[in-house]
């Protein structure tokens, strides 16, 4: 869109869409029809003082931190340490994002079959191989890995909501999600890429990819430990 349009009118149509979206989720969608609680200090307390509520945050933090946070730094590895032209390396980077148009449906589908806690473990397990591969890899396999990375995690999102969810009792779910969502953005979307940055001038960009996916890898077994309700309280 840049050859046609500057890039003030691009995030006008951008903004525009999502407008539109909204107002028309605002008309035809369906959802809960009770309201959540409001976010009192006795409530808030509740939900953050569970230990699901914090594994919850840490597999969001690294699943943000492993595709925006990662997407952010891609560049600077790409073109600084393995060679690539930089419209070239653009160009790679937005057509690897297109799976997340379809990786959600195969992980609610995968989802129904065998839960939310043992399909997160096996996501995060090998986004974080993939990363890792992400990291050390050039040439031919480096674009694979280029494009399986960002697809295994965009089946994270889809479940980790579900689960996100499921944690607390339906009326106290805007406040799980209010609360875990920005915490982990500014871990996965602040702390994570810093943290790369730091390791790219340290020692290289690859070596904290590598490291992000290791961290990944360690943290996918804490899923098994989340407490699902099984039962919801009459009402919500």
């Amino acid at each position: 869109m840049l050859d046609l349009f500057s890039w003030q009118l691009i995030l006008t149509i951008f903004g525009v869409v999502t407008l539109i979206v909204g107002l028309v989720f605002r008309r035809f969608g369906r959802c809960g029809e009770f309201p959540g609680d409001t976010p009192r200090p006795a409530v808030v307390k509740s939900v953050i003082s569970m230990h699901s509520f914090w594994i919850m945050v840490v597999l969001f933090a690294l699943a943000i931190g492993g595709s925006i946070g990662l997407y952010t730094m891609l560049p600077l590895f790409l073109v600084n340490e393995r060679g690539m032209d930089l419209d070239w390396a653009n160009t790679l980077l937005g057509l690897s994002r297109i799976s997340g148009l379809f990786m959600p449906f195969v992980a609610g589908w995968f989802m129904g079959r065998i839960g939310e806690r043992i399909f997160i473990f096996v996501v995060m397990l090998v986004a974080g191989i993939t990363t890792i591969m992400l990291g050390a890899m050039s040439g031919p396999w480096l674009i694979a890995f280029l494009f399986l990375q960002p697809a295994v995690f965009g089946c994270f999102f889809t479940v980790g909501f579900g689960a996100l969810a499921r944690i607390v009792q339906p009326n106290l779910r805007s406040i799980a999600v209010s609360f875990a969502t920005p915490t982990a953005f500014v871990i996965g979307g602040g702390v994570l890429p810093t943290v790369i940055g730091y390791m790219g001038q340290r020692y290289s960009f690859g070596f904290g990819i590598v490291l992000i996916g290791v961290v990944t890898i360690f943290v996918s077994g804490l899923v098994l430990f989340v407490k699902l309700v099984e039962k919801m309280e009459a009402g919500c």
